[in-house]
């Protein structure tokens, strides 16, 4: 189950999977019924129901009736569309077919959930193609034992925010596995990441032309090998930049709320003259500028602050800032036109993909 789902989400999810799997049949019970039986709101279910008349699985016709539309059929047929090849079917299906899964992975030690924003999209992608998809939050110990396990036939796994000493348990599975960010260097797997070194880069020399002696970059705490090419790309600009000295420092935030507001402050308390800084996500660009306001710092005068990998509705902050997107429209569509291929052929081709990101000035 994906708990970065709304009730009305998940719900929509379970009577989707009812449908295509032809669990529903007409008449469908009234609303009052569905909800006792389903133990939930009225509200919830009425959100959920909405969601799948618009997919076209459901005709719903108000006070009156809800029942199957004849996309349903089809919606039915698309999930068990999506095979592997003959030899490859599991055999654990008495039918021959399988229920395609893309697990996505994560170190959970680092990062949580609400890290990664691209997940709700992608589920519903992949839903509309007939593709599962869970969410593991793991352990060292969990990652290895993954690795060792004998990947069934019907199941994808997706990488995200791994150490790089964890990608080598699965170089074996370079078939299976796909790395959401950058890869270990010399790793076998194939991965979609954003091309953030060049971002930062162009962040950092635009403060540089800008006349900013001192530049702060605050970064995670994580460990994946994009953090450490962020850090190492950023403190090679500032230090090949032809008029020197230049001040370069890389501060390290914890993604607990309270202790990123804690370092926040801390950062804040001393700012003492006029500098550059680059907030990359997971960090809060937000709890950042609300530090710094709260000193009386004024943004643009004595700090220009720039954000990088900035999630949807993250950046409605005033004043503008320079910021540069997240492309989430075009991630989440890699990653499910890999799971598609994957599942189409049973393996998945080398994919080597990074996406740009592009500066959005601070427009009034």
């Amino acid at each position: 189950m994906n708990f970065l789902r709304s009730r009305s989400e998940q719900l929509a999810d379970y009577l989707r999977s009812c449908i295509t799997r032809n669990e529903l049949t007409d008449p469908l019970p009234g609303t009052r019924t569905w909800c006792k039986t389903l133990g939930v709101s009225h509200t919830s279910l009425k959100i959920a129901l909405r969601m799948l008349r618009r997919e076209g699985l459901l005709i719903i016709h108000p006070r009156k009736s809800i029942r199957l539309a004849r996309a349903a059929s089809r919606a039915k047929s698309r999930g068990k569309a999506i095979r592997l090849r003959s030899q490859q079917r599991s055999a654990s299906s008495p039918d021959g077919h399988f229920h395609p899964m893309v697990r996505y992975l994560y170190y959970g030690r680092e990062y949580s959930e609400s890290s990664f924003f691209e997940l709700p999209p992608l589920v519903e992608l992949l839903h509309s193609k007939g593709i599962e998809l869970s969410l593991e939050r793991c352990t060292h110990a969990r990652l290895k034992a993954i690795g060792r396990e004998p990947l069934p036939s019907h199941e994808m796994l997706l990488l995200s925010s791994l150490p790089a000493a964890h990608h080598r348990y699965f170089a074996h599975m370079k078939g299976n596995v796909l790395v959401c960010g950058h890869p270990s260097p010399g790793s076998p797997l194939s991965y979609v990441t954003l091309d953030d070194e060049s971002a930062i880069r162009h962040a950092a020399q635009s403060l540089l032309r800008r006349g900013f002696s001192k530049i702060s970059l605050i970064i995670d705490k994580g460990t994946p090998p994009g953090v450490l090419q962020i850090i190492s790309a950023f403190h090679k600009t500032c230090a090949d930049w032809p008029h020197q000295p230049v001040l370069a420092e890389t501060l390290r935030f914890e993604l607990d709320p309270d202790a990123m507001r804690s370092s926040a402050r801390h950062f804040a308390a001393r700012v003492k003259a006029r500098q550059g800084v680059l907030v990359c996500q997971p960090v809060s660009v937000t709890m950042v500028m609300t530090a710094l306001m709260e000193r009386n710092i004024e943004i643009h005068r004595d700090v220009e602050l720039i954000a990088l990998n900035t999630p949807p509705n993250s950046i409605h902050v005033c004043p503008k800032l320079v910021h540069y997107p997240f492309p989430l429209k075009a991630t989440v569509k890699h990653y499910a036109d890999a799971a598609v291929r994957f599942f189409e052929t049973g393996t998945l081709p080398r994919i080597q993909k990074k996406l740009p990101l592009e500066a959005v000035p601070a427009t009034p």
